[in-house]
Formats: structure tokens, C-alpha cells, sequence
């Protein structure tokens, strides 16, 4: 007796399965590439999170037009080489893009731009092919370069909280890294007011960087930490540096009066004048 029309078409595609589950594995990795991301701020997390270098395709879309770079990044041993590496591409008709990848000096796209944790970087510019990208991407080919961070780059806020006070002045002793710390009243819309003036580009700019904590003040608080800090009105914020020195900006109204407070804490000349003296000093907001 035949098999019903039924049987007959089942055991057909069970027998391709196994045929086209092979042929799409083996030829898996030769297609599949890195994750591209397509803005620096998440390029830079994944960077952070991974320690690996971080790979810039700068590149200058035009209809109709084929990227000059696009032979290159096919070609397999390159694929093969980007696993290691966080990718992003950046576009010359983005002006935050623009301004990033000038902090390496490249103003013409297309482009390359590796950019490794130590802040050192190589890049090169025009037309080149998988052979010299291979060789550009190479870790002991070039001489590598130290970038100088914009400040002036937008970012997105990402904000790492460490803890109170007692964990910032751990970690600021350890990474030798200035601290800050938003002493906030419980119950109170204290911290999101806080949260979003530290979100502003001008604040951000200058804190980005630093050890952040965040700690409640209540009466146990105020006891705790009078014979450190004296008698402080909340909100506040608690600037630590390395050595024991501090500042506390009572009541801040202003991103721009944070900025200016951090800017004054930070300068060059007050490290000088206090570099061997624990201070402590509060200011008032205006």
C-alpha cells in the first residue's frame, strides 16, 4: 500500500531538515558579523563592560553610491578579526558624530579609528582594502596616540552609584579618582531635582568621570557625620577628593552652579594651594 499524500510530503521535509540545518551551519560563520552599534555612547559602555578596543567606521553615505570601506569589511579574515573588538559606525552627516571623531584629528570620511581602554588610538582616512585594514588593525603595527577627551561632546548620562559616602571615599582612595556624593532628605523630591541638573551636558561633562554615591540625610545622619562635615543644609552635595579633602554645596539650585562649584573644586591652582592639607569647605547656594 502507498503512503497517503500526507506521509509522503512529512517524511520529504523531514528529510531536508537535516540537509539545510548542516549547509546553514557551516556557512554561518562566514556571513554572520559583529554587532555594529551606530552611537558612541553605547559603543563606549560596551567598551567599558568588555575591556576590549573599540573600532571606528566613520563613513559619508551617498545615494546610490557604494561605501568605498564595504570590500574590506567583507572580507571574511576582517570579520573574523572585528569579533574581538567593539564596533560602531559613525556618519559624516551627524554633527555629535562629527565632533566625536575629530577628538582624533579626522576630519574626512571614510575612515578607520581604533581606540584602545588606555585611551590611545591610531586612525587613517581614504580608501583601503581588507589587506591594510588587516595590518591597520594589527596590535603591533603603528604608533599609537593618547586622545584628548572633548569636553564639549554630548553624551548621554550614565550614571554608575557606588554607594554613600563611606563607599565613595573607599573607592576615591583606591582609583585616586575625585568623588561626589548627593546627601538628600528622605521623602522629598530632593533626588530627582538633583538627578536632573547632574543629567545636563554641563554638568555631566565635568562629573562623568567621577566616583558618584548618593546618601539620605535624616537626624542619625546629621549626628553621624556633623563632627566631618558640621552643620549642612539639604540637599547637598559632598565633593570628595583624594587625600581627605572636601567641599559641600548646600542647596544647589542651578546646573550651572554645580558646574561652577565643580570647576572651582577641580582646578589646578586650588590642587596646588591644598595639596598637602585636608580641607573642608561649605558654600551656600546663591
Amino acid at each position: 500500500m502507498g503512503l497517503t499524500p500526507v506521509l509522503r510530503t512529512t517524511g520529504f521535509l523531514l528529510f531536508l531538515v537535516p540537509l539545510v540545518g548542516s549547509a546553514g551551519c557551516s556557512g554561518f560563520g562566514r556571513w554572520v558579523g559583529p554587532r555594529w552599534y551606530t552611537d558612541f555612547d553605547s559603543a563606549e559602555a560596551a567598551v567599558r563592560e568588555s575591556s576590549d578596543p573599540l573600532l571606528i567606521r566613520y563613513v559619508d553615505p551617498k545615494p546610490g553610491r557604494r561605501d568605498p570601506l564595504d570590500g574590506a569589511f567583507d572580507d571574511s579574515e576582517v570579520r573574523q578579526r572585528l569579533r574581538h573588538l567593539v564596533c560602531c559606525r559613525l556618519y559624516k552627516q551627524y554633527e555629535p558624530d562629527r565632533r566625536y571623531v575629530g577628538q582624533f584629528g579626522v576630519q574626512r570620511a571614510p575612515a578607520v579609528i581604533l581606540v584602545h581602554p588606555d585611551d590611545t588610538f591610531r586612525a587613517q582616512t581614504g580608501r583601503i582594502n581588507a589587506e591594510e585594514l588587516l595590518a591597520f588593525l594589527d596590535p603591533s603595527a603603528g604608533t599609537d596616540q593618547t586622545v584628548s577627551r572633548s569636553p564639549y561632546i554630548r553624551r548621554e548620562a550614565r550614571f554608575d552609584w557606588q554607594g554613600g559616602i563611606s563607599a565613595v571615599a573607599e573607592a576615591v582612595e583606591h582609583t585616586g579618582k575625585p568623588g561626589l556624593v548627593l546627601v538628600y532628605r528622605r521623602f522629598s523630591s530632593d533626588l530627582d531635582t538633583l538627578d536632573e541638573m547632574l543629567e545636563t551636558h554641563e554638568v555631566y561633562s565635568r562629573i562623568g568621570h567621577m566616583v558618584l554615591g548618593r546618601e539620605p540625610g535624616w537626624n542619625r545622619w546629621a549626628r553621624t557625620r556633623k563632627t566631618q562635615f558640621g552643620e549642612i543644609k539639604l540637599p547637598a552635595i559632598v565633593l570628595l577628593q583624594p587625600g581627605g579633602q572636601h567641599d559641600v554645596f548646600e542647596m544647589p539650585n542651578s546646573s550651572a552652579a554645580i558646574a561652577r562649584f565643580a570647576d572651582r573644586c577641580l582646578s589646578p591652582r586650588r590642587k596646588e594651594a591644598t595639596q598637602s592639607a585636608t580641607v573642608s569647605n561649605t558654600i551656600a547656594s546663591p
